[in-house]
């Protein structure tokens, strides 16, 4: 018996992580589903592949074996699926999108929606991250398609802008901050935020307190009850226009671009070809 593609996958993650716990949080299933798959890889090779310890895993000289060829064994499976799927005319199979949790609730609701409805034989799952990690996840080939924010040229990827975004200061309209000390609202493992952050001390020469999230609906949820100013993108206010937020006028602003992003071989699969018509025709009028 073959151990599956998904194995496969999952033991990549607990040789980068050597831990179940935090292996399984990067694949965003659950740990007994992780212990579970790993114990039927063992079962398959027919050797232990770990050393299980309360620390976390090592691994064995087998399971350091398997780790030296694991690359080549799934960039061989990999190269297969999608050469057969490549052959159908179906929109069929399989695909991981990556994109920011933000990202995805502005741009793929109603896209994902009537791509399932008129795609019976479709399956997706999302992957969400800071762009960086989508971007090496779009390398390694555990993501098909991505949708990241100011991504560097790279001669292996495909990058087709969809549309411009501006990171700004946020307010309430009944806003009553005093803007000496602010109270800002912010996720500082943006590089966005942090270039603002060091923009609006120059610019104002004032101290501010600090309140961090790293979930940017949070944050507009915050700002929006009137507990600081929030330094989001202009697109996660969008989604939440109900909120009633407003751009602070005469504030530092950065300007972000937005592209989707995938690996050459997937332009040849129906499934990819409709999904990225999709996600432009509602992305690059925005």
């Amino acid at each position: 018996m073959l151990p599956s593609a998904h194995e496969l996958q999952y033991f990549r993650e607990v040789c980068i992580t050597l831990n179940f716990s935090r292996a399984a949080d990067r694949l965003g299933i659950s740990q007994p589903t992780l212990s579970a798959a790993m114990k039927r890889l063992e079962q398959t090779i027919g050797t232990d592949l770990f050393v299980r310890s309360k620390s976390g895993v090592s691994l064995t000289r087998p399971g350091q074996h398997l780790a030296n060829h694991l690359k080549q064994m799934l960039n061989l499976w990999s190269s297969i699926q999608m050469e057969t799927l490549a052959s159908s005319e179906s929109v069929q199979g399989s695909f991981v999108i990556g994109c920011h949790a933000s990202v995805a609730q502005f741009a793929l609701p109603e896209v994902i929606k009537t791509l399932m409805q008129q795609h019976p034989l479709l399956e997706l799952h999302l992957h969400h991250a800071l762009s960086r990690k989508i971007l090496q996840g779009l390398m390694d080939k555990s993501i098909d398609i991505a949708i990241v924010v100011n991504p560097i040229q790279h001669d292996d990827l495909i990058l087709q802008k969809l549309y411009d975004d501006t990171v700004g200061f946020w307010k309430t309209r009944q806003d009553r901050i005093q803007a000496q000390n602010p109270i800002l609202i912010a996720d500082t493992e943006l590089l966005q935020t942090r270039d603002l952050l060091q923009k609006f001390e120059k610019q104002y020469h004032t101290s501010y307190r600090l309140i961090s999230s790293t979930n940017l609906d949070v944050i507009a949820q915050l700002t929006a009850s009137g507990c600081g100013w929030g330094i989001l993108p202009g697109s996660v206010v969008h989604t939440h226009s109900k909120m009633n937020l407003q751009p602070m006028s005469n504030m530092p602003t950065y300007h972000d671009e937005i592209y989707l992003a995938y690996r050459p071989e997937m332009r040849q699969i129906k499934a990819i070809q409709i999904l990225t018509q999709a996600l432009r025709k509602k992305l690059q009028t925005v």
